[in-house]
C-alpha cells in the first residue's frame, strides 16, 4: 500500500514539474531567513498540496479560465531555468519606495517610459539621477550590517532611500485639474507603505514660469524618499495648495504583473494569463478583484472627507486602515476582501518570466520570478497571497519579510472562507501578519 501511495506521489510530481526542478535558495540564505522567522513553503510541497492538475506544457491542456491559445504560446517561450537561485542573480537594488504612476488602463508603453517627453516618469528619473550620489550609501542596506543579518536581496524598507517607479494600468482617482498644457493629475500607489497619493500634477514643460517642478520635488522628498528634513514649510505649503491627499489602499493584497510588451513579449503573455488565473482563484475563494483601482475611487477623491475610510492625516502610517483591509473590511467589501491586480512597465529579468510582485497591508512584499501562470498561479494565491508563505524557488527579492509579531501561538488573521470557518491558523511570521 505504501509503495503504491509513494508511486502516486512520484507520478504527480513528474506531471507537475516535468524535468524542470526549480532552483531554490542557497542553504546559507534559506537558513538566514528561517532564523528570523520567514515562513517557507517549497514549490514541490505547494504543488503536492494543490488539488488542481496543473501541468505546464503545450500538450497538457489548459484550465477553462485560461485562453487555450495563450497557454500554447506561453508553453513555447524560452525561460531561464538555470540551476541558480533568483535571489543570487535577479535581485533589484534595495529601495525605500516603489511608486506606481497611473496611466488609466494602459498595459503597454513606449520602450523606455522614463524617456517619454513630459511624462511623470521622466520627471521622476531626473529626481532619481540627482539623488544617485546620496543613494549610493544605501545600495547595500543598513540592515545587512546589523542584527539580524539578512541575505542580499532581502531588506527592511526603512534602511534604504532609493525610489523605484513604474507606469501602471490603474486609473487615477484624482481631481480633473490639469497643468497649463491640459495634462490631468495623476494618482500614485506607494509600496510597501500601501498608500494612495492623489492630485499629483503632471510635469510642466521645461522653462514654464511657475511650473510644477518644485511641488513635484517636494512630493518626491516627503512621500517617496521619506526625507521630511528636506521639505521646509514653503514646500509643504506648495503640497497643500496642490491638494495632495494620502489614503490607505483598501486591498487585502496587491499583485503587480509586468505586461510591457514593447520590452519583451514573454512578460506580456504571462501577465494576461496571470490576471485571468488569479481573478478566478480569488473569486472562487469569495474575494472581489479590482483591476482598475475602482475600490480606491470609493475613498480617494476630492469629495471624500478626512474622516472617511482610509484618509490619512500627517504622520499617520495608516495601520488601522491597513489592518482592516487585511481582514477583508475595506470600504465596500461585502465578502472576504478585495485583491488588487495591476499591470506595470518593465521591471527587468524578462528571461525569468513570469514576474510577479505581491505587496501586503502589513508592509511586506515579495518579488517573484520563474512563476508559470498555468502551473503556479493557484500555488501563489493559496500559499503566498492567502497564507503568507514565501515560495523560495520564486524569490527574487523581499522587503520587510521579518514580521514583528512572532507570538508563540499561531493566530487566525485572514484567509479563505474555509480557513475562517475551520479556524485554520496562519503560520508564525506570515507575510499577512504584523
Amino acid at each position: 500500500m505504501f509503495s503504491k501511495m509513494a508511486a502516486a506521489v512520484d507520478r504527480k510530481r513528474a506531471k507537475i514539474l516535468g524535468s524542470e526542478k526549480l532552483a531554490s535558495l542557497s542553504p546559507q540564505d534559506e537558513t538566514a531567513l528561517r532564523n528570523v522567522g520567514v515562513p517557507f513553503c517549497a514549490h514541490q510541497q505547494a504543488c503536492e498540496d494543490c488539488p488542481e492538475s496543473c501541468a505546464d506544457g503545450e500538450d497538457s491542456g489548459s484550465p477553462e479560465y485560461l485562453s487555450e491559445s495563450q497557454v500554447r504560446i506561453w508553453a513555447k517561450q524560452d525561460i531561464d531555468l538555470s540551476d541558480v537561485s533568483l535571489l543570487s542573480i535577479a535581485r533589484p537594488d534595495p529601495f525605500r519606495t516603489h511608486a506606481l504612476i497611473s496611466t488609466n488602463g494602459k498595459t503597454d508603453w513606449v520602450r523606455e517610459v522614463s524617456e517619454e517627453s513630459g511624462s511623470l516618469a521622466e520627471q521622476f528619473r531626473a529626481f532619481a539621477e540627482a539623488d544617485k550620489e546620496s543613494d549610493s550609501s544605501s545600495k547595500g542596506t543598513k540592515n545587512n550590517g546589523a542584527s539580524p543579518k539578512l541575505p542580499d536581496g532581502v531588506w527592511e524598507g526603512s534602511s534604504a532611500s532609493r525610489v523605484v517607479f513604474h507606469n501602471s494600468s490603474h486609473f487615477s482617482t484624482s481631481s480633473d485639474n490639469a497643468n497649463e498644457d491640459g495634462a490631468s493629475n495623476h494618482t500614485l500607489m506607494l509600496f510597501p507603505s500601501f498608500q494612495l497619493l492623489t492630485n499629483i500634477p503632471a510635469p510642466s514643460k521645461a522653462g514654464t514660469k511657475g511650473g510644477n517642478d518644485k511641488v513635484l520635488r517636494a512630493i518626491w522628498d516627503l512621500y517617496l524618499r521619506g526625507d521630511a528634513e528636506r521639505v521646509g514649510e514653503e514646500e509643504r505649503e506648495l503640497i497643500r495648495k496642490q491638494g495632495v491627499r494620502r489614503w490607505a489602499l483598501p486591498y487585502r493584497a496587491v499583485v503587480l504583473l509586468c505586461s510591457h510588451k514593447k520590452r519583451d513579449a514573454r512578460c506580456a503573455i504571462a501577465a494576461n494569463l496571470f490576471a485571468s488565473a488569479l481573478r478566478h482563484h480569488a473569486e472562487e475563494a469569495g474575494w472581489s478583484v479590482d483591476e482598475r483601482n475602482d475600490s480606491s475611487s470609493v475613498i480617494g477623491h476630492d469629495s471624500s472627507s478626512d474622516t472617511d475610510w482610509g484618509a490619512l492625516p500627517p504622520n499617520d502610517d495608516g495601520r488601522k486602515w491597513r489592518a482592516q483591509a487585511a481582514e477583508g473590511k475595506g470600504p465596500d467589501d461585502e465578502g472576504a476582501g478585495t485583491l488588487g491586480i495591476f499591470k506595470i512597465s518593465h521591471i527587468g529579468g524578462h528571461k525569468y518570466s513570469g514576474n510577479v510582485i505581491i505587496y501586503f497591508p502589513s508592509g511586506a512584499g515579495v518579488w517573484y520570478g520563474r512563476v508559470s501562470p498555468v502551473r503556479d498561479s493557484k500555488l501563489v494565491f493559496e500559499k503566498t497571497i492567502v497564507q503568507g508563505f514565501v515560495i523560495p524557488e520564486f524569490l527574487r527579492a523581499g522587503i520587510n519579510l521579518v514580521r514583528s509579531s512572532m507570538s508563540e501561538e499561531d493566530e487566525l488573521v485572514s484567509g479563505t472562507k474555509e480557513m475562517m470557518l475551520g479556524k485554520q491558523a496562519l503560520p508564525k511570521g506570515s507575510l499577512v501578519r504584523w
